[in-house]
């Protein structure tokens, strides 16, 4: 039983700590840090951080997708791009619903002007997906 569960609040902690750099990196640490402590403190996290299912691995590797694709278009790298695509991969293989991150990433080359002209150029980023 413990073999089983002890993974659950591993994934938690990572997963907190990646957002956790994450702000840091694009707002500040102060809110890096309340955002942590807000989601920690939340009802239900504690009580899913003890529980093995496939969602906490599912989380963590959209949430990981979508770090790794943002800073592929923040810095126009194919290294985070390709690293994106392989967490995508992993989100699908925990839980199918990880085939809607396609769709999100579509949206989002799609809404967000500065994203949209990587769409125009297919030879720099697009052939990663």
């Amino acid at each position: 039983m413990f073999g089983v569960r002890f993974f659950s609040p591993v994934i938690a902690a990572v997963l907190s700590l990646m957002v956790l750099r994450f702000f840091a990196r694009e707002v500040n640490a102060r809110a890096g840090f309340f955002l942590v402590l807000i989601v920690t403190a939340t009802r239900c996290s504690p009580r899913v951080a003890v529980l093995m299912t496939i969602d906490p691995l599912s989380v963590l590797f959209w949430t990981a997708a979508m770090l790794a694709g943002w800073r592929a278009c923040r810095n126009k790298q194919l290294r985070p791009m390709a690293m994106g695509r392989r967490l995508m991969g992993l989100g699908f293989l925990s839980k199918y619903t990880g085939l809607f991150q396609i769709l999100c990433w579509g949206v989002f080359f799609v809404l967000w002007p500065p994203a949209r002209k990587h769409l125009r150029c297919p030879d720099h980023i697009w052939p990663c997906w």
